[in-house]
């Protein structure tokens, strides 16, 4: 229900030319690896395969509403699975010139001639057996198809009665080159004593590293930090300190961020909360945003993005007074803050990541012996996410395969040990490397 009134609300935005996209950098290749772990475990409940294809370098940065651009591919996945009954739904991603395709194709029931013609007519399927068979609204391609023409694309569709459909979505894009979405240890190491913000944050993250990056930054801005290491920590803290924005990772040991947001609502906590972590796919910003988070916060961070979520809650006059909404949220600032934060010394800091991660190389080999399938995921999660922060792709892509087989192979009765063995010790040989280096 919720799903079908957001709908609505954003078709009904678009026809009063109310709609407004929020153009910011997206990883098309991480974008990728979200659907793959979204639809893979959909498909083999059906008995279907489901396949990605694409010769993208890694990372591939555009510019474009990334949100809007997940809702689109997210439906005609979704579509494709829920009306496919035996065989495969494969989406493929090529580039032509400054053109990015989108093809999602299937082997399920297919369009007759007539029916193709209203495919993307509101409220409208193609007939009422498959409302009763497949449920839905007829909204869905109708809001990606105006979604997609608002970014200056479109989307195409052939299909076959009783063979399948084949969905093509076509979309500009170009490069963003901005130095915000490279790592944030990829800077020179000198100091900034310029005082930007003043006020006090409570981050809660599991990962030492990660807190101590993300601490390092916002210090380095004036701010006041308390750190917390997991969600009960977190709950103590914010209601001694009474911090005036809070910052809480989601996978957390003893209490989860979600878990900690709910205990601090019912503790009469009424500061602005955001989850903080890599879960950035569209249904799980919602599902955030719909137990009442204020909002979220991407890892590895955004920096410019980040600067002005911070700059929303904590005044930068030097007397302390507030200042406007539209200074707060200037590209004056925000490049004034993203460029005294790319000069952060985090020398000391990567250096104490990389002599951590013999830690990390030993839990990994004790779980694998004892086939601790649970916290041999809990480790690959925990470092995806830190080898992001700190820039190491290599080790980032490994943790995340091992992570994404892990959540594969537990939907299924008898999961493939032999294949986690082997990505486990894939993880641990770009360890190796790493310590070599």
């Amino acid at each position: 229900m919720l799903e079908l009134i957001n709908d609505i609300l954003d078709l009904s935005r678009i026809e009063a030319n109310k709609f407004e996209l929020e153009i910011q950098p997206l990883d098309v290749v991480e974008l990728i690896q979200d659907l793959s772990n979204t639809f893979t475990s959909q498909a083999q409940q059906k008995q279907l395969v489901f396949t990605i294809e694409h010769q993208l370098p890694t990372p591939f940065i555009i510019h474009i509403d990334s949100l809007r651009l997940k809702q689109i591919l997210l439906n005609l996945c979704a579509n494709a699975i829920k009306f496919t009954e035996s065989g495969q739904v494969m989406l493929s991603i090529t580039r032509q010139k400054e053109v990015l395709v989108f093809t999602v194709t299937d082997t399920g029931i297919g369009l007759s001639e007539e029916h193709l013609a209203q495919v993307f007519e509101i409220f409208t399927q193609a007939d009422n057996s498959i409302s009763r068979r497949f449920g839905g609204s007829g909204l869905g391609l109708t809001l990606s198809n105006q979604l997609a023409k608002l970014m200056s694309g479109n989307i195409k569709v052939t299909s076959e009665l009783g063979k399948g459909s084949c969905f093509c979505l076509t979309l500009p894009y170009q490069y963003y080159s901005d130095d915000s979405i490279k790592p944030l240890v990829d800077s020179p190491p000198i100091e900034t004593s310029e005082i930007f913000f003043s006020g006090k944050i409570l981050l809660a993250e599991d990962h030492d590293d990660n807190r101590r990056l993300i601490a390092r930054l916002l210090t380095s801005l004036g701010l006041e930090v308390i750190v917390a290491s997991n969600g009960k920590e977190a709950v103590k803290l914010c209601v001694e300190h009474q911090p005036d924005l809070v910052l809480l990772d989601i996978q957390m040991p003893e209490m989860d961020g979600v878990e900690a947001f709910k205990a601090l609502r019912a503790l009469g906590c009424n500061q602005p909360i955001y989850a903080l972590t890599a879960n950035a796919m569209s249904h799980e910003v919602s599902q955030y945003l719909g137990l009442g988070f204020t909002g979220h916060l991407k890892k590895p961070i955004e920096r410019k993005h980040f600067i002005a979520t911070i700059a929303k809650y904590l005044t930068t006059d030097a007397d302390g007074r507030s200042l406007t909404d539209q200074v707060l949220h200037s590209n004056e600032l925000v490049n004034k803050v993203d460029k005294s934060l790319s000069q952060v010394d985090l020398s000391d800091l990567v250096a104490e990541f990389k002599a951590n991660l013999s830690n990390d190389k030993r839990d990994l080999i004790l779980y694998s012996d004892n086939d601790d399938i649970k916290k041999i995921a809990y480790l690959a999660h925990r470092l995806a996410g830190a080898a992001q922060m700190f820039g190491f792709v290599e080790l980032n892509q490994a943790a995340k395969e091992l992570e994404t087989i892990i959540k594969r192979e537990s939907m299924t009765d008898k999961p493939e040990h032999l294949l986690i063995g082997e990505l486990t010790h894939c993880l641990i040989d770009e360890i190796n490397l790493i310590e070599q280096q």
